[in-house]
């Protein structure tokens, strides 16, 4: 496939929305950002077509480690208008600060075993004194060192704990 014929691909799947974005209509990856598929040299390969229209804005290639960011922060754009060059540092930040970083806290973690519900009960029951880490951690299905890290507040830490007695003092 030639440059211009692949540009052509690209344009054609381009829509304008009223925010001004370049929404890409074609397949699109998990994450909802566009994904063109291509031969290269004998090689299938896929891309962003947010970082083709960016490179080709800039008349360069983007150097390693550098990607092409969204300052609409919609996925689906691929408007050089709203695409800068930066680093992943540069788009977490950016995230940051926008609010719409993905939150991997607690229960929203794809790995977690416990919810919040869960955490509060096993902190009730390790106040309370009549159960041992080790029971609590077998009621869960979880092992001793995951109970010992949410007592002390490694683990699940957004999770208000209660003031607890120490050495039998109020």
């Amino acid at each position: 496939m030639r440059m211009s014929e692949f540009r052509e691909k690209v344009l054609s799947r381009l829509r304008p929305s009223v925010r001004g974005c370049w929404i890409w209509t074609g397949a699109a990856n998990h994450q909802g950002y566009g994904s063109v598929r291509f031969t290269w040299h004998g090689r299938r390969r896929s891309a962003d077509p947010a970082r083709l229209m960016l490179e080709n804005a800039l008349g360069r290639r983007l150097r390693q480690g550098e990607c092409a960011l969204r300052k609409c922060g919609d996925p689906r754009c691929a408007n050089p208008k709203h695409l800068r060059a930066g680093t992943r540092l540069d788009m977490h930040e950016a995230m940051h600060t926008a609010g719409t970083r993905a939150s991997t806290v607690g229960s929203k973690n794809g790995n977690a075993r416990l919810s919040g519900c869960d955490v509060r009960r096993i902190l009730v029951m390790l106040a309370g004194g009549a159960w041992t880490r080790r029971a609590v951690a077998r009621s869960f299905g979880v092992s001793l060192s995951t109970v010992d890290a949410i007592a002390n507040g490694r683990l699940w830490s957004h999770i208000p704990r209660t003031a607890r007695r120490r050495g039998g003092r109020s």
